[in-house]
């Protein structure tokens, strides 16, 4: 749902996007005579979305925000044990 506002640049679980088309966009960018960007970032989030605040997400996602807060308070499951979400949040 907040997929769509998400960056136009990013391929990996888009719709009519896949690897090949990611390679192709990374040699353009990456080997044009003109380009200054040099680098290719991968990063690893996992660590990252516990830290970040249920109200802030709420605050600053653009969807609805119903469905957004049910998601959060859904809590999730690890090695098949399901946890409560461990914020909580008015």
């Amino acid at each position: 749902m907040a997929e769509k506002t998400a960056c136009k640049k990013s391929y990996k679980f888009r719709l009519y996007r896949n690897l090949h088309d990611n390679a192709i966009y990374l040699k353009l960018v990456l080997c044009l005579y003109t380009s200054t960007r040099r680098y290719v970032l991968k990063a690893d989030i996992k660590k990252f979305l516990p830290s970040v605040s249920p109200n802030w997400l709420l605050e600053n996602v653009i969807m609805d925000k119903r469905i957004l807060r049910e998601f959060l308070e859904a809590g999730h499951f690890k090695d098949f044990v399901p946890h409560n979400t461990s914020e909580d949040f008015s």
